[in-house]
């Protein structure tokens, strides 16, 4: 536990490291003034991952009044050979783990709210959000937040507009294969 203290103070001292949630990169539960975030914490030195937390962290900027995904609350930037941001922890269940207990009507609710962020990021110019039942958090009341936003791309990446309608009827397919 000590060690992962020591990573997290290498970033912010003033978070308290209190869960690991990813075993192959650094996504811990972290503590200030009695409330959890997540904090994200990549090799700066692996271009994938440098490039993957800094789209996160765009794509989250852009997204900043969409209540379906965890909000940004902090980009850290690159400190001492990592690169980190600091997220909205949201509290509930994956997706992945409720979804056989769901009745119709419940599924159709989440599918729908899911529906309306998706939209949304769509009129912001992001795609390939890949939408899956680990991604989404359901919290009480049935709201969902997807949780992960790294992999997504902007419509300015694109060299013809066609691609980006075809990366949007994608991640409606991804939708729909969740249920």
């Amino acid at each position: 536990m000590a060690e992962y203290q020591d990573l997290v103070n290498a970033i912010d001292i003033s978070l308290n490291f209190k869960e690991n949630f990813n075993h192959i990169r650094p996504v811990y539960k972290v503590e200030k003034n009695n409330s959890f975030y997540i904090l994200k914490i990549f090799n700066a030195k692996k271009k994938w991952e440098n490039n993957q937390l800094i789209t996160e962290s765009k794509v989250l900027k852009k997204a900043d009044k969409n209540k379906g995904v965890t909000h940004l609350i902090r980009d850290y930037g690159h400190v001492g050979g990592y690169v980190a941001i600091l997220k909205e922890f949201a509290e509930g269940k994956r997706l992945l783990d409720i979804k056989n207990k769901l009745n119709n009507k419940n599924k159709k609710r989440i599918k729908t709210q899911l529906e309306k962020t998706i939209k949304d990021l769509h009129s912001k110019g992001i795609v390939g959000i890949e939408i899956n039942d680990t991604n989404v958090i359901v919290l009480d009341g049935l709201e969902t937040k997807i949780i992960d936003l790294g992999y997504c791309k902007f419509k300015s990446n694109f060299n013809h507009a066609y691609q980006f309608e075809v990366e949007k009827v994608v991640d409606h397919d991804e939708l729909n294969d969740i249920f």
